[in-house]
Parts: C-alpha cells; structure tokens; sequence
C-alpha cells in the first residue's frame, strides 16, 4: 500500500508517505468507479481546491499540482486505485456516496472503537 485514506466527520483524508490531504465532504462533486490501465478504481473530483488542506503545509502547492496534472491527463481530479490501499471500488464509491450525501450519516464516524 502507498498511503493510507480515512474516513472523519469533516470529511475524507488520504495519507501518503510525505503528505496528507483532507478534502470536506461538501466538497466533493462526483464520484463513480472503473478501471485504470486494467486496476479497478473510484475516481472523483472537487468543487473547488481552495479549502482542500494539505498537510505539512509545505507540500500544498505540490498536491495541487498534482491534482491538475491529473484532471488534465486523466479527466478526473483525483483517482484511488484498488491496489493501493486494499480496498474495494464500489465499496469505497458507496461510502463517500453516503457522507458525502448524508449529512445526517457524518455523525457515526465520531464512533471509533479499538478492539
């Protein structure tokens, strides 16, 4: 795996090694699934980058370049593959549907138990 993503009341994180991104769930546009070079992925996009945070904030500019570079090469903002963090498309698609949707849904992911 090349990161890690996570789930919050605010909305979606998605760690890598160096940086982490966390996008409000009132951002997020769209979302749908399919394939990239034969991987299964969910592909999505923002409303807008502006209250996109990065983390360590130095890494800002870089992620954001990044996020252009792939809304004009690939057509979709941002892009998580299968493969990288071990988690299924449609699933994935389902749940950020939800919060992203759900208002209402946003509060059970104040919930978190350590087993």
């Amino acid at each position: 795996h090349i990161g890690s993503i996570r789930f919050d009341p605010e909305g979606f994180r998605i760690a890598r090694r160096k940086w982490t991104i966390f996008i409000p769930w009132d951002e997020i546009a769209e979302i749908g699934t399919g394939e990239y070079q034969g991987s299964a992925a969910v592909f999505f996009g923002v409303k807008s980058l502006a209250p996109i945070r990065v983390e360590p904030v130095e890494f800002r500019r870089k992620v954001i370049r990044e996020i252009l570079w792939s809304e004009e090469w690939l057509g979709v903002q941002f892009m998580i593959l299968n493969e990288d963090y071990g988690i299924s498309s449609p699933l994935l698609a389902e749940a950020l549907e939800r919060y992203r949707l759900g208002v209402e849904f946003r509060e059970e992911l104040k919930k978190r138990s350590i087993e």
